[in-house]
């Protein structure tokens, strides 16, 4: 069956031709994007390779706020491990202790923080702010028994 001169050409794929740029195309074009979460969240939609470059500049700085309670620090380790990937890419890490709701901080476990610093391999910065601290109650035999022996000692 021969097409129509008139036919319009056959659709091509949008993200073939997106797949194709050089990998230096696109770490340019995003790092033009690296503070508008919004239009980095629309270029990981693209494709597969776009959405790996995207998440780099999407989870190179994340908050947790374990005092908000859809944002403790179960939910923070929680997506920590579904998404194992995203812990490559986080570069500053915010501990955040204050609750909008009561106006006021709270407390954080040190041994929540080693726990952090234990998960995010390329993590270069710890920012912590408006927290209290409580004394660690490490497990035996954990990473964080060995910090609190060390600071003892």
């Amino acid at each position: 069956m021969d097409a129509s001169p008139d036919a319009p050409p056959d659709p091509v794929p949008p993200t073939s031709d997106v797949e194709r740029l050089a990998p230096e195309i696109k770490a340019l074009i995003l790092s033009h994007l690296e503070d508008d979460i919004p239009s980095l969240r629309s270029c990981a939609l693209v494709c597969a390779s776009w959405t790996e470059s995207a998440r780099l500049y999407l989870f190179r700085r994340v908050v947790c706020r374990p005092s908000v309670p859809t944002r403790t620090w179960d939910d923070f380790f929680a997506f920590l491990t579904a998404s194992p990937e995203v812990t490559q890419s986080i570069r500053w890490l915010t501990v955040d202790g204050y609750n909008p709701e009561t106006k006021k901080s709270s407390d954080v476990g040190v041994e929540q923080i080693v726990e952090a610093l234990d998960r995010i391999p390329s993590l270069m910065g710890l920012y912590i702010q408006r927290v209290g601290f409580h004394p660690a109650t490490p497990r035996a035999g954990s990473r964080g028994t060995r910090y609190a022996r060390a600071a003892t000692a």
